[in-house]
């Protein structure tokens, strides 16, 4: 792994709740993001692995071919002594482009003066509205089949969106960036089993909203009720190669072997469970 000490530090323009530093590493700017504390005493660790799932999501979304914000994790030396794992995240707005995030074009484009709650068909709404709209709502599901893979339970309205040119109009998709959340990153080693994979790979929850709750990604692809979702699954499940994908996991040094079969658990009962059937569903019924 990396020794992040190595890179310059620049003055950290980065904002948000937790701990960051922006570096410069090979002449590009990269925001450093680090495990998050636990609060909670009664926790079995004192950090969440949001750094490894940050670098693990990002890596996943990458081989399936879907544009990603370009991730590295190594370790970072404290001043006081402690090493801690990060990761770090290249800095995709550059050349002129800004990021307007959907939750910005949502509170541009209502006349309510409440903050949406993440409705997916108010998401949605907005996303039909844009110059790219089609494109950007086809994105929307592929990331959602992929949040689903991974169990990415923070998909929210903040983290995704758009790159607009400064100066025009011209708008492009932004990389997917902020998987942090994947991949249960609050258990410690102690928690992992097979059988908390299988829970999470059934009763994980999108961060997206339908009728006041937030979406079970495993029942509400099953239920094929979606054909958006449908053909996102069929774009999408092609491209999931579980080898390539556990070929990444098990890149990652600094992670116990438990945690590693977890991880592989959780992607490959969701892949077999949920987007399998389907994807042979939906196959079947365009050959018809």
């Amino acid at each position: 792994m990396e020794d992040f000490n190595q890179y310059q530090e620049l003055p950290n323009k980065y904002l948000g709740s937790d701990r960051k530093k922006t570096l410069l590493i090979d002449g590009e700017k990269y925001l450093l993001k680090f495990p998050d504390p636990v609060r909670n005493k009664r926790h079995v660790s004192s950090y969440i692995n949001n750094a490894v799932s940050e670098y693990l999501g990002c890596h996943i979304y990458e081989s399936v071919g879907i544009p990603v914000q370009e991730t590295r994790l190594g370790f970072y030396k404290e001043k006081n002594g402690k090493t801690k794992i990060a990761c770090a995240c290249k800095d995709f707005c550059r050349n002129k482009f800004e990021l307007y995030e959907v939750k910005a074009l949502s509170l541009a484009n209502t006349e309510s003066e409440k903050e949406e709650k993440g409705d997916i068909f108010d998401t949605l709404s907005v996303i039909r509205g844009l110059p790219i709209g089609e494109k950007l709502e086809k994105h929307f599901w592929d990331m959602f089949v992929v949040d689903a893979l991974i169990c990415n339970t923070d998909r929210h309205e903040g983290n995704w969106g758009v790159l607009i040119q400064i100066g025009s109009n011209d708008m492009s998709i932004a990389p997917v960036y902020d998987c942090g959340s994947s991949l249960v990153p609050l258990l410690a080693d102690e928690e992992l089993s097979l059988d908390v994979a299988k829970n999470y790979a059934v009763n994980a929850r999108s961060a997206s909203v339908l009728d006041g709750r937030r979406i079970c990604f495993s029942q509400y692809i099953l239920s094929m009720k979606n054909p958006a979702l449908n053909e996102a699954v069929k774009r999408i499940f092609p491209r999931i190669d579980l080898k390539a994908i556990e070929k990444i996991i098990e890149s990652i040094d600094c992670i116990s072997e438990k945690r590693k079969a977890f991880y592989k658990d959780l992607i490959r009962i969701t892949f077999e469970q949920t987007l399998k059937p389907v994807y042979k569903a939906v196959s079947y019924e365009s050959n018809i």
